[in-house]
């Protein structure tokens, strides 16, 4: 059974979210060192409605290979938003958006069935080469969400 978003332990969520303002490419390039252990390259294609879409791409930290994997992204309450990706069902779960500007970052938050982390935080943006003005933004959301960037790892590879 599939926790709601809302009983995701943690963080506050962006109450104003629009999820088709949200949509479309992020690259995932601060996440935890568990994750970074199996991931590299995490790009994340949200779609908008009315099918809300979703891909994920990246490269197996174990084997070096590219892979690719479909799903759906369904948002609910604002902020909040469920996944379905059939071939990669471990992400599967509850995930909020804690806070985006939608042009430059986007802070995560998420409760996956099985992943390398339970308690799922990362930053992703739209550029893969964020500026230090968009990085710093990101940052300062999170110390406003009481998170700690230091717990995130960039993603250099």
């Amino acid at each position: 059974m599939i926790a709601a978003a809302e009983d995701c332990p943690g963080t506050i969520t962006q109450a104003d979210f629009d999820a088709d303002q949200f949509s479309g490419t992020w690259y995932a390039l601060y996440q935890p060192p568990e994750m970074y252990s199996a991931f590299h390259h995490v790009v994340i294609d949200f779609g908008g409605s009315p099918d809300y879409e979703a891909t994920l791409n990246f490269v197996s930290a174990q084997d070096g290979e590219e892979k690719s994997y479909d799903g759906t992204w369904k948002p609910n309450t604002p902020g909040y938003f469920q996944t379905d990706m059939p071939e990669l069902p471990q992400f599967d779960g509850p995930y909020r958006v804690v806070a985006t500007d939608y042009e430059c970052y986007a802070v995560m938050h998420g409760c996956p069935q099985e992943a390398p982390v339970e308690d799922l935080i990362w930053i992703q943006f739209r550029d893969d080469q964020p500026s230090e003005d968009c990085v710093n933004s990101a940052k300062d959301a999170m110390t406003a969400a009481q998170l700690d960037f230091s717990a995130l790892q960039l993603d250099e590879e």
